[in-house]
């Protein structure tokens, strides 16, 4: 942010402290109230703020706490925005908001209405402190949310990286955003795909089926006896099981990862330790791996993305380049999930899309799917993967045609079947 923009901005900022002393002082009691009855940032969106160095030049070095204060205001401030996008109720943004940010935010709000905003994460630095601590110059150089939006009548979302320019001030004890500017913005919408992985997928060891070359299938005939939980893993009883799956002709195996089980955000190299030995173990046998992820993570409300993305970030750091690794499957089941903790499946579509582009951005190589409860969920959803696959376990007459429309419906991308 430019020197001049900053103190043109402090400018009014500072005058228009001066113009309220006096009903500051009056109304700091009643402010104070709703500011400490305000519902405290859950800890995911807490751990989602990263800061940037601060400049050498500050006049002042910004304590500790007033850091945390500004994380806190800052946050409360979108989750505001979010309260008025979904209820039309503006009387809480004053208690955030002031100036022309305030005013600008009242004269947009009635466009906003019903249309809700979520914060997934924030980049912020500092661009200016006060030496007497009143006034900061803050940029937000990556803000991340999930904007809803209504296309054809049908209410979606998409997912934005914004910044943002911001004063704020310290008034009555808290931080209130005085102004902001919106710098930029990048969007995808809750259709966007995924960037395909570099691998050609053709390679991947499926079955041809010779009526539809384009769709090949893949059997998976799922977990087998004495395997889970993976915190009893007995290295004997998996190779056991890995020599007869071999002895049978298959040449590839499906296995879940428990979020929660591998200690979801926090989980380690350590954790994994098994997941690498059964890799190791199914690579002696030749056979290649599917490996699901989030297997039991049902909230997929946008203050979980964070946690979902550690979770992902480790996994494919541990795992990633292991040659037994055949395929990332995102989730099994998902559809399964719609509805719980007030997910909408569009919402739903959307998370999908959000770790599918997490997922590329660590491995650009590996294919992934979605292993979807039916060949009809397949159909309704967005196609955000490499493959498509669905489970199947109903009349054997059906397969055909089911596997014909998911042919089409995928495109060039192959279709595999969980049986």
């Amino acid at each position: 942010m430019g020197v001049a923009f900053v103190l043109g901005l402090m400018i009014v900022a500072i005058a228009s402290v001066a113009a309220r002393s006096y009903s500051g002082v009056t109304r700091s009691e009643q402010t104070n109230e709703i500011f400490n009855a305000a519902a405290t940032p859950p800890s995911e969106l807490l751990d989602s703020v990263v800061w940037q160095p601060d400049p050498t030049d500050l006049k002042r070095a910004m304590e500790p706490l007033t850091r945390e204060e500004v994380t806190s205001s800052w946050l409360r401030a979108w989750e505001q925005l979010s309260v008025v996008a979904q209820t039309g109720d503006t009387s809480g943004l004053e208690v955030y908001f002031a100036n022309s940010a305030l005013e600008a935010l009242l004269a947009s709000a009635d466009d906003q209405q019903g249309l809700p905003v979520h914060q997934l994460g924030h980049e912020l630095r500092v661009d200016f402190y006060s030496q007497d601590g009143q006034v900061i110059g803050l940029r937000a150089d990556e803000v991340n949310l999930i904007r809803s939006v209504e296309v054809d009548g049908v209410t979606g979302w998409k997912e934005t990286t914004e910044s943002y320019d911001a004063v704020l001030l310290l008034e009555d004890g808290n931080w209130r955003i005085q102004h902001w500017v919106r710098r930029s913005v990048e969007e995808h919408w809750w259709t966007t795909p995924a960037a395909p992985a570099t691998e050609p997928v053709t390679d991947l060891a499926f079955a041809t089926d010779d009526n539809q070359n384009t769709s090949p299938l893949l059997v998976d005939f799922g977990p087998w006896t004495d395997f889970d939980p993976w915190t009893d893993f007995d290295p004997l009883v998996v190779a056991a099981n890995l020599d007869l799956v071999a002895a049978a002709g298959m040449d590839s195996i499906r296995i879940l990862l428990p979020f929660e089980e591998f200690e979801g955000s926090e989980v380690s190299e350590a954790e994994l330790a098994p997941v690498l030995n059964l890799l190791d173990l199914a690579e002696e046998r030749n056979l290649a791996v599917v490996v699901t992820l989030f297997d039991g993570r049902t909230d997929h409300r946008p203050s979980s993305w964070h946690a979902d993305s550690r979770h992902l970030v480790t996994v494919v750091e541990v795992l990633g380049a292991h040659p037994a690794l055949m395929m990332w499957d995102l989730k099994d089941k998902p559809d399964h999930d719609i509805g719980a903790f007030g997910v909408d499946e569009q919402l739903l579509y959307a998370w999908i899309g959000h770790i599918a582009r997490d997922l590329r951005a660590e491995d650009r190589f590996t294919p992934m799917t979605v292993g979807w409860s039916s060949p009809t969920a397949a159909l309704a959803a967005p196609i955000h993967t490499d493959v498509v696959s669905f489970h199947f376990s109903g009349d054997p007459e059906h397969l055909a045609e089911y596997r014909t429309a998911l042919g089409n419906y995928a495109g060039l991308r192959p279709v595999a079947i969980y049986m």
